[in-house]
């Protein structure tokens, strides 16, 4: 009498022969995936960041470098210092000019509301914060000589902005500098012209 497979409990057959075992291996494995779906959701987060007219026109130069755009020039080292310095003067003796004529008329208008206050009548102070002082931009332009005068190259490769500053004498600053000063510079002035052209440009 046959014994029964340990498996099927069928009789007749071993385990490792036995029929279902055979039929069992020849089937495909079974995956079973179970898919999760989770909501995704959106955050606003801020940035912070500071922005200056020297990284504006870093990335106009950039981009116009990359358009093949930009214009450049070589120029002689010295004649540049010699056109950077005296604009340098003039800028400064604008500035001495206007901050003398400042100082009087503060110190006349200061001296008017002194005296109403004295005399008990009335006097407005806010009246003194409508003077504004005249700009003074000279560091850059001695940052500017001193690079140049450091540099070990007879000749010097500026673009067009820099030409701009440096030649031209037009800075990104020059239109409120002019706005600053104009008032404080007498119109006979020899810089009057440039401080009106400026101031209106």
């Amino acid at each position: 009498m046959s014994e029964r497979c340990s498996y099927c409990g069928r009789r007749g057959h071993w385990r490792p022969d036995c029929p279902e075992i055979r039929r069992l291996l020849r089937r495909p494995p079974v995956v079973y995936i179970d898919l999760v779906s989770e909501p995704i959701h959106a955050r606003t987060r801020k940035l912070k960041a500071r922005w200056r007219v020297e990284e504006h026109q870093n990335i106009e130069a950039y981009y116009d470098i990359e358009k093949g755009n930009m214009k450049q020039v070589r120029v002689n080292k010295d004649q540049l210092l010699t056109i950077l310095k005296k604009n340098r003067l003039e800028h400064r003796e604008v500035f001495l000019q206007a901050q003398k004529t400042f100082r009087v008329v503060a110190i006349k208008a200061l001296d008017e509301q002194l005296k109403a206050a004295r005399k008990g009548r009335p006097f407005e102070l806010a009246r003194l914060s409508l003077f504004t002082a005249p700009e003074d931009h000279t560091v850059d332009y001695d940052r500017s000589i001193q690079m140049l005068e450091m540099a070990v190259d007879k000749e010097i490769v500026v673009d067009e902005r820099e030409f701009q500053n440096y030649v031209q004498d037009v800075w990104n600053w020059s239109r409120d500098w002019a706005t600053s000063n104009i008032r404080y510079v007498n119109q006979n002035s020899r810089h009057y012209g440039k401080l009106s052209a400026l101031s209106n440009g």
